[in-house]
């Protein structure tokens, strides 16, 4: 937590709609500004939170990257650009009450402990994925 949709810039309109998010000005790729969802779905539940005031209406912080960004991030995007899941997950690696993820063995065993988590509530991970890097 917290967790941030990751999506290039021509799949924000599958999540949310794009008057809403041409107006915000360059802040789409820094996960600082809140947007609503378009569909709610059980797919997205860990990037979406139910709005406080508002039935029936997702909200969340989208991190779009931008095509100039670094390589490596649009290499992994692009792999997904085509899947129904159009997004993979930015979280700052943290268990609820713990400490935000320092180094690769932290990072591992918390992805591990998520993915029990996970498991147990029969959500399990088909392939999960784990990149650490500074995007």
């Amino acid at each position: 937590m917290p967790f941030a949709g990751v999506m290039m810039q021509e799949n924000v309109g599958y999540f949310h709609l794009l008057e809403d998010a041409e107006k915000v000005v360059g802040s789409l790729h820094y996960m600082i500004t809140t947007l609503d969802y378009q569909r709610g779905s059980d797919m997205y539940r860990g990037i979406m939170h139910r709005h406080p005031t508002i039935p029936g209406i997702f909200t969340g912080r989208p991190q779009v990257v931008p095509k100039e960004s670094p390589a490596a991030i649009n290499g992994i995007l692009s792999h997904f650009k085509d899947d129904p899941f159009k997004a993979i997950i930015n979280t700052s690696l943290n268990v609820h009450g713990g400490p935000i993820v320092h180094t690769v063995e932290h990072a591992i065993a918390d992805l591990q402990y998520n993915l029990k988590k996970a498991k147990e509530l029969g959500k399990e991970a088909s392939a999960p994925i784990l990149v650490i890097g500074n995007f």
